[in-house]
């Protein structure tokens, strides 16, 4: 499935583990703090980051209208930063000829200057890099690092994932969706813009060199995180028929190597297909990831990877049943995506963009040790 046209897959799981201890799993931000500042009567939380205070950063999209929002880790003190009406006068200001009609605000993450920065990739328009400074009041302040300009297109055209180290976004490109090649660059948030250059860091035979049984199309990656080592994570994960794998990146350099090879992981589980929407490495060296589109035990549940290198990890599972209980939401409805790591608090984040009784934005710690997971490994 291709993350540019997601649909959460709502499978009810299968009781294969023992129910989590109380307080494992809790909510950071909960729908009635998000519909207290859109005003509507449900929540649609798509994606999250976290700032250096802790707060987290929550983009919602009910109602279909893209908007940025900031909380407290508590889910207090809300405030609105932006929505998608702004930012579209500040791309149509620059687009030229152009004129963009709608965004998907995806892959958001915070520079070390602080601004906020996402990616725009959703086939609709001219995929877009814009940051937006954190702040309410005056609202948020939106540059446009890379866009299109009249006849010229965006320099990160084919972007399907994105995350951000310093103040240099990583951006996945795509090579079906406009870009030269499969590969992974850089961008220096604070260049000029609309069209900032990119720097090639990773490029397509060097990902696919590093993947396991890559089909004839490519590599497509994504998501894509910063790990512990200020290096880049991925997963082969943002379309139909790709491996699954997650790949360590080396900075600046861009060596490619297999951390964990998808049928490792699937073999732990019991299932046969798993597939993410969201990665985070802990302080620890865990690899955390949301399996959004896997299947039977995995699917709309957490992963914790723990001692990937080489191809092999020890699988540990927080399934949906599990995270439900813990919230008192309902399993079906449930749809675990995109992830953060917050190191001032240990805790891994992520949202339920599941259905009706969405949660907002769920956490747990990362301390959480593997007996109060679901173990499968036998590595």
């Amino acid at each position: 499935m291709n993350v540019r046209t997601c649909v959460t897959c709502s499978v009810i799981l299968g009781a294969l583990a023992a129910a989590a201890p109380a307080g494992v799993i809790q909510v950071a931000v909960p729908e009635a703090s998000i519909t207290a500042l859109t005003g509507q009567i449900d929540a649609q939380p798509e994606d999250m980051a976290v700032d250096a205070l802790g707060r987290l950063i929550v983009v919602d999209e009910q109602g279909g209208i893209e908007r940025i929002l900031r909380f407290d880790s508590d889910g207090s003190n809300g405030v609105f930063i932006c929505d998608e009406a702004d930012i579209l006068s500040a791309l149509n200001a620059v687009n030229g000829t152009l004129t963009q009609a709608a965004i998907t605000i995806n892959n958001i993450a915070v520079a070390t200057d602080g601004d906020l920065v996402f990616t725009n990739g959703d086939g609709g328009g001219p995929d877009n890099l814009v940051t937006v400074s954190n702040q309410a009041s005056p609202a948020g302040t939106i540059t446009v690092v890379c866009t299109a300009v009249s006849a010229s297109p965006s320099p990160i055209e084919g972007c399907v994932g994105s995350t951000v180290i310093g103040n240099t976004a990583y951006v996945c490109l795509n090579g079906a969706f406009g870009a030269a090649q499969d590969s992974v660059v850089a961008v220096d948030t604070n260049a000029p813009g609309p069209q900032a250059p990119f720097t090639l860091i990773a490029n397509q035979a060097a990902l696919e060199a590093a993947t396991t049984g890559e089909s004839a199309g490519g590599i497509n990656l994504g998501p894509i995180a910063a790990s512990a080592m200020g290096d880049l994570i991925a997963a082969d994960s943002n379309g139909a028929g790709t491996t699954d794998d997650i790949v360590l990146i080396d900075l600046p350099g861009g060596t490619v190597a297999l951390l964990v090879d998808d049928t490792d992981t699937e073999g732990d589980l019991g299932t046969t297909d798993i597939g993410y929407t969201g990665i985070a490495q802990d302080s620890a060296g865990a690899i955390w990831g949301a399996n959004t589109f896997g299947t039977a035990a995995g699917d709309d549940g957490i992963l914790k990877l723990v001692g990937a290198s080489g191809g092999a990890a020890f699988t540990h599972l927080l399934p949906e049943t599990q995270i439900a209980a813990s919230v008192g939401a309902t399993p079906a409805t449930m749809g675990a995506a995109r992830m953060a790591y917050d190191p001032s608090s240990s805790r891994v984040y992520w949202v339920d963009q599941g259905g009706s009784d969405r949660e907002g934005v769920l956490f747990v710690s990362q301390a959480t040790v593997p007996a109060e997971l679901s173990g499968f490994n036998a590595d």
